[in-house]
């Protein structure tokens, strides 16, 4: 047995090489893995800080998560657009230029958020969204650039992140009592490692970088404006439910806490599609076309449907023997969003289509759409229904937001919908012929 051993290792280091060298294949691997390490994270983290804490700090991260898009302004949108016509040898002056802008407007906006900070006599949760809007627009710009120009690093470095949240709060939890206070700096302390990543990412001499406001900027903004927009609405549509239930009187924070654990386990099983969306729109920006976006999404289905099985198979015992009992009513919070999330994977890939295309109104109109529809639904359910109300409503936008993508895809490029939903043969040789060769 111990001489086959050695063999066995080997064969399997050999396909993780082959299939680390594709980057779909290694988006995944990666993926997967913080899956798993996420999911082991969000049973520590639930556990540790309990509901109440939990749902004090998903009220601040869902903030900081919905205000950065104002900061951003659109512009990380139009970073592909521009790119894809460049010579090869404008691409690393175009690269800088874009660094220097962001951490230009990362200096004004920090300076800002100070002056805000202590002029303003506010909730001190509220002055903790303020400072860490300007840290959150620094790493969403730069994290998508990373992504365009080298979507490995960006997918290796997601799961490093994974880890860090892992083993901080299992010190924590072997070291000190939970405390809500801890909790809030548990969250400030992630933004800062997340920063410090993110700028450790763009694999330049930190003293190259020349903080500057160029003439691009404007031009950016305005091609970014509408993508903004869109990217607001189609936020609102998976965080808004969490400000509204905050809102409402009968949901408590204890309540807001076991909805945002539904909605972490709906984001991390998201993460799989994610990482194949993230990559697909690399290779759009490099020139691929509208029959790589079907691809993506017939490979990516099946993978959603699984997950959606597997949550029904393993039911509401599963989320209380991980969690506890307090989270119990997570179960059917997840298993909706879980549902819809399997629609929403015709979004993501397409709305990459669409962004690089310039189809940038398109998409708007029709986030516009579903963000209306969420925001009705959960008016009208949560008073009555609580956290399963918002779970409701998230699931028809979902699917209303999937369903009007996926037909408007169908008809721009003359594809039938058939063709882009059901798995092909030659989509599972492809995926083998990336096992069994290097690409």
């Amino acid at each position: 047995m111990w001489g086959v051993l050695p063999g066995l290792i080997r064969k399997l280091t050999g396909v993780f090489r082959r299939l680390s060298s594709n980057e779909y294949a290694y988006s995944v691997i990666t993926k997967v893995l913080g899956v798993i390490v996420g999911f082991v994270y969000s049973i520590v983290y639930s556990r540790y800080f309990g509901a109440e804490f939990r749902g004090e700090a998903a009220i601040i991260t869902n903030d900081v998560g919905m205000l950065y898009i104002f900061l951003c302004m659109g512009m990380y949108q139009a970073y592909p657009y521009y790119r894809k016509g460049l010579k090869p040898e404008e691409i690393d002056g175009y690269y800088r230029s874009y660094i220097n802008d962001t951490f230009g407007l990362f200096l004004i906006y920090m300076a800002v958020a100070v002056g805000l900070a202590v002029l303003l006599r506010i909730r001190v949760t509220y002055i903790i969204v303020i400072l860490l809007l300007p840290t959150e627009f620094l790493v969403k710009q730069l994290n998508y650039v990373v992504l365009i120009e080298n979507p490995k690093l960006r997918n290796t470095m997601g799961l490093r992140l994974n880890l860090f949240d892992l083993l901080v709060v299992v010190l924590m939890w072997l070291t000190v009592e939970s405390s809500l206070w801890l909790c809030i700096g548990f969250v400030v302390l992630k933004q800062l490692v997340y920063t410090v990543l993110a700028v450790s990412n763009l694999h330049v001499n930190l003293f190259s970088i020349r903080p500057s406001l160029s003439r691009n900027i404007p031009k950016f903004m305005r091609f970014g404006l509408v993508p903004m927009v869109s990217t607001l609405l189609m936020t609102a549509n998976y965080k808004l439910d969490i400000a509204m239930l905050d809102f409402f009187p009968n949901v408590t924070t204890a309540g807001v806490g076991i909805y945002s654990l539904g909605v972490l386990l709906a984001e991390k099983i998201w993460m799989i599609p994610d990482a194949l969306k993230d990559i697909l729109l690399s290779k759009l920006a490099k020139g691929k076309d509208a029959g790589e976006v079907t691809r993506v999404i017939r490979l990516s289905l099946p993978i959603m449907l699984v997950f959606v099985l597997g949550i029904m198979l393993l039911g509401q015992r599963f989320i209380v023997f991980v969690y506890g009992a307090e989270y119990a009513d997570a179960y059917g919070v997840t298993l909706l969003i879980i549902t819809g999330t399997v629609f929403m994977v015709f979004y993501k890939m397409i709305n990459s289509y669409y962004i690089v295309e310039g189809h940038r109104m398109l998409s708007f109109v029709m986030l516009l759409i579903t963000a209306a529809v969420n925001v009705v639904l959960n008016a009208i359910l949560i008073p009555s229904m609580g956290m399963n109300g918002a779970a409701i409503a998230s699931l028809v936008s979902y699917v209303s937001c999937g369903a009007m993508f996926v037909i408007t895809f169908s008809r721009m490029t003359k594809i039938p919908i058939s063709q882009i939903i059901i798995l092909r043969r030659s989509d599972v040789q492809l995926v083998l012929q990336k096992i069994r060769r290097r690409k």
